[in-house]
């Protein structure tokens, strides 16, 4: 076997983290870039004819920006959406349970089984 169960679930929790932060960041700057693209419908209303070129190709590079920002975003979206859903929150806390649960598990197997300690069980 080369994970553990616990190892496969926290990744999993931790891929739910990760979007959490990757979605944000993207839809902050995606948030920008769509203030920032009223900004320069008006600069470009004066921007003079000698410098219109580069004034386009900046515009350009940008949208190729907000571009990669929108794609990143809408990669992360479902699984932010699922882990920040109230109705999925309570089933990721019992996950965190289980982890530790099972990484209670894993580690009594690991032990030898002379060396194990037995408790509880019948009279």
């Amino acid at each position: 076997m080369e994970q553990k169960p616990s190892e496969i679930i926290e990744a999993f929790l931790a891929l739910v983290a990760q979007s959490h932060t990757e979605y944000n960041n993207s839809k902050g700057k995606v948030d920008y870039f769509n203030k920032h693209t009223y900004e320069l419908v008006h600069k470009l209303e004066d921007c003079p004819d000698k410098t219109l070129f580069y004034f386009a190709r900046q515009w350009r590079q940008e949208t190729q920006d907000r571009r990669k920002e929108r794609d990143n975003m809408a990669l992360w979206e479902t699984i932010h959406e699922f882990g920040s859903s109230e109705k999925n929150k309570p089933f990721l806390r019992r996950l965190k349970g289980l982890v530790t649960e099972q990484k209670r598990t894993e580690g009594y197997l690991e032990t030898p089984p002379e060396q194990r300690e037995f408790k509880g069980g019948a009279d």
